[in-house]
């Protein structure tokens, strides 16, 4: 027996974008691999998909909303991969840190 009713909208989704859009400042954390380039078997070989530093680019710019990589490369991997953008850089599964300005927090060993 099927149930033909309307699937329901779950709480808080209508008007997400517009709530969004009027936040006085966002969070917008990516990974790397699977997300911003296409997993590959050699991981030098995953390079971004077209459009992605742009768009990236224009995000930043636009202002008030502060973009995070989040990934379990090593911070100079995703740097090699994907160029400065001068966001905030998570690597080795969050042992690295790397500040939008460039300065490292690698805690010793």
């Amino acid at each position: 027996m099927s149930d033909d009713r309307p699937a329901q909208v779950p709480p808080g989704i209508p008007g997400f974008w517009e709530e969004v859009a009027a936040a006085p400042s966002r969070l917008l954390t990516l990974d790397y691999d699977g997300t911003l380039a296409p997993f590959q078997v050699d991981r030098m070989a995953a390079t971004p998909l077209p459009g992605i530093t742009a768009a990236l680019g224009d995000i930043l710019e636009r202002g008030g909303t502060e973009v995070a990589l989040l990934s379990g490369r090593p911070v100079d991997e995703v740097l090699a991969l994907l160029g400065d953008l001068g966001v905030t850089i998570s690597g080795a599964h969050g042992w690295e840190l790397r500040d939008p300005g460039g300065r490292r927090r690698d805690p010793p060993m």
